[in-house]
């Protein structure tokens, strides 16, 4: 009994940590919502796509092959595997990731999630990944571009805006709704496409960069993408490819 009440107060304790160690609307909008055209949106999808940038977000989401919520994810690493270390580092969905952006053809981005970091490099053609081998080393493998900009995590702060509502399964066309608010201290304009099933916003700062992403689709925990520092400075040694 003593064991399980100490299992309860590490799973509690967990579960409050990630709740507040995720990113949220730091200025919620207290504004009535516009109504905004797909046109508009690809208007601002297509200016982010001309405004180099170096942004870190802070992040959350559902990875792959882990349950819905983080209180579920540690009980099963404690109660089946009896591994709480490792359990906390896994079921934690918060993250970080920067992007190195200089469109229209370079572009890295830098994942941090469970204590670990995967890169992906695109220079004109040419794309490669890199992350932690089995093996505890690190390792690079090339990927197309299009593989890239389809499966890594978090693709969708660059791609077209119908990618990602494909993706999320909200068909064509359909209302736009446009909200104000600020992020990292800055105002944005947020667009939002939805379907009964799934919603996706995007936040753009008055420059064009895009400053905030969501993505919520039913029977999965939402994706968050929260600038937390933003920069119009872009390194070039960032793009170089290791050979």
């Amino acid at each position: 009994m003593t064991a399980m009440r100490g299992l309860h107060s590490i799973i509690t304790l967990f579960v409050l940590i990630a709740c507040t160690s995720q990113p949220t609307d730091s200025a919620p909008s207290r504004e009535a919502p516009e109504s905004g055209t797909l046109a508009d949106l690809r208007d601002a999808i297509a200016r982010w796509h001309v405004t180099p940038a170096t942004i870190t977000y802070r992040t959350s989401r559902q990875r792959p092959g882990l349950p819905i919520s983080a209180h579920q994810c540690l009980r099963e690493y404690v109660l089946v595997r009896s591994d709480i270390p490792m359990g906390l580092r896994t079921c934690d969905p918060a993250g970080v990731v920067t992007l190195t952006w200089d469109p229209p053809t370079r572009w890295r981005i830098d994942v941090t999630e469970a204590g670990k970091t995967t890169t992906a490099i695109v220079v004109g053609n040419h794309g490669i990944v890199c992350g932690p081998s089995h093996g505890g080393g690190g390792s690079c493998r090339s990927r197309s571009v299009g593989t890239i900009a389809r499966t890594f995590p978090f693709h969708q702060l660059i791609v077209a805006a119908g990618a990602t509502s494909r993706e999320s399964g909200i068909e064509e066309g359909g209302m736009i709704t446009v909200r104000s608010r600020t992020v990292a201290g800055m105002p944005v304009r947020c667009y939002q496409r939805q379907s009964d099933e799934a919603s996706v916003t995007w936040c753009f700062a008055v420059g064009g960069a895009l400053l905030s992403l969501v993505l919520r689709i039913d029977g999965r925990a939402p994706t968050i993408a929260e600038t937390e520092h933003v920069s119009d400075e872009v390194a070039p040694g960032d793009f170089v490819i290791p050979t």
